[in-house]
């Protein structure tokens, strides 16, 4: 395994430790596939999985176990450092896959680097973190591919198959059970900082900032990862569901938000911003969605992030095409304006310099980009960590998919902590802000409900 105690550079990157032999990734044969996964349900996979990537309404569903390598940036360490020691990572990897089975690394970052408040639910995750597992089991449809990472030496010792049992057998390390809350939430304070942020707007120091609220809950037993993200997968089929374990602590959620994709040049991405909640009948639903599509308030912050998204994507892309209309996006409990942004990506560009290019979008931290920083950082008063911030995988060719970490929550032991923001512009009404980052809160919230039940 490559580990991240390798020779410190500045800004507390570490680099990983190069193998005397390379790394191999091989294919397990279709049977052995059948074999390993015989009497596991996805559930159960996805409870012992370090790594877990699903987008239910297309079929897919990634899941990784164990580390062949794992590499941590400090607290302060950018997206761009990360880009250079993921080169190194990379390097050491030999495919003899097919496109299916191919490796990926798997992670995410904190939304912004360093930051002056720090809640020590964090403290593993580091500015940055990607990992390659030991066993990636791919599902598409209904093939499924398993895919090991290992040294010749191993592979010379040992089969396929028995690297792989031993790698699923390898459950994430457990956090215990934890007892002792935040201060509540005090939505009335909150409120007032969005009416101040209103006001700021109206003064002209920024066009809009996002605000985010954190919020702890406690269960009466132990989470189960894989019943919260099969429950979420099965309420929000149409979102990024996702997992990433550090230290037994597991980053999980569904967005609702594609940050960037990247297939052979080919360029995704999507803005997302102005809500309302679905409605109680179909032409309720209707009415509601109406009323957000003709709403200056939610058009102009829509506007504002479809502009700045495509200014981005100019950095790094040419051939950028936007829809001249947004269209709605329908889900559970929330339905929001959408605009699919496609592009081709500039030669010797991958999908981290697309993240790094585009992140953080005005759907997530404001407009302009370093006033509407500023303000969060002054007016939010909580440690956002890997919150509205990319999460995703990539593969040796720089290909991959990240979407904005968003209806998420840290999840250890019986304890989960939510996170929910909302966009504030002209003409934005605290409590209307209240009332739609309280419903934001309910998508992962809600779920523990549920299972608890």
């Amino acid at each position: 395994m490559i580990s991240t105690t390798g020779a410190a550079i500045e800004g507390g990157v570490h680099f990983p430790i190069r193998p005397d032999e390379p790394l191999i990734a091989r294919e397990i044969s279709v049977g052995g596939v059948r074999e390993l996964l015989s009497g596991n349900s996805t559930e159960h996979l996805a409870s012992r999985a370090t790594t877990s990537w699903e987008r239910r309404r297309e079929g897919l569903h990634l899941l990784g176990f164990g580390d062949a390598i794992r590499i941590r940036g400090a607290r302060d360490s950018t997206i761009a450092e990360a880009v250079a020691s993921l080169k190194v990572a990379r390097s050491a990897v030999l495919a003899e896959t097919s496109v299916a089975g191919r490796p990926r690394f798997f992670g995410g970052a904190r939304f912004r680097p360093g930051g002056r408040i720090q809640f020590d639910g964090w403290e593993s995750f580091g500015g940055w973190q990607f990992v390659m597992p030991r066993l990636l089991v791919s599902i598409e449809k209904d093939s499924a591919t398993a895919t090991v990472v290992a040294t010749e030496r191993e592979l010379r010792e040992q089969t396929l198959e028995d690297l792989a049992r031993s790698a699923l057998n390898e459950a994430p390390q457990a956090t215990p059970d934890v007892s002792g809350h935040l201060p509540e939430s005090d939505m009335e304070h909150w409120a007032g900082r969005v009416a101040l942020a209103v006001a700021e707007i109206g003064d002209g120091r920024y066009d809009k900032v996002v605000l985010a609220v954190h919020r702890d809950v406690y269960a009466g037993r132990t989470l189960d990862q894989g019943q919260l993200l099969a429950a979420l997968a099965a309420r929000y089929p149409d979102c990024y569901t996702f997992k990433f374990v550090s230290d037994g602590a597991a980053w999980l959620g569904a967005s609702p938000e594609l940050l960037a994709a990247n297939a052979g040049g080919q360029v995704h991405a999507a803005s997302l911003a102005g809500s309302r909640p679905r409605g109680r009948s179909v032409g309720d639903d209707d009415e509601l969605a109406h009323e957000l599509m003709a709403s200056e308030k939610e058009r102009v912050e829509h506007r504002l992030v479809v502009e700045a998204l495509a200014s981005s994507l100019g950095t790094v892309c040419t051939n950028i095409d936007v829809p001249a209309e947004p269209r709605i996006m329908r889900m559970a409990n929330i339905q929001h304006l959408h605009t699919p942004v496609r592009a081709t990506l500039l030669p010797g560009r991958d999908i981290l310099d697309l993240v790094a290019a585009v992140h953080p979008t005005p759907a997530v931290g404001g407009f302009p980009r370093e006033p509407a920083i500023e303000a969060i950082e002054r007016l939010e008063g909580i440690d956002r960590g890997w919150y509205a911030a990319p999460i995703g995988w990539l593969d040796l060719n720089g290909d991959g998919e990240f979407a904005v970490a968003l209806r998420s929550g840290l999840v250890r032991g019986n304890r989960a902590d939510l996170f929910a923001g909302c966009g504030i512009v002209p003409g934005s009404i605290p409590a209307a802000e209240v009332a739609e980052v309280e419903q934001k809160l309910r998508a992962l919230g809600d779920t523990i409900k549920a299972l608890e039940a």
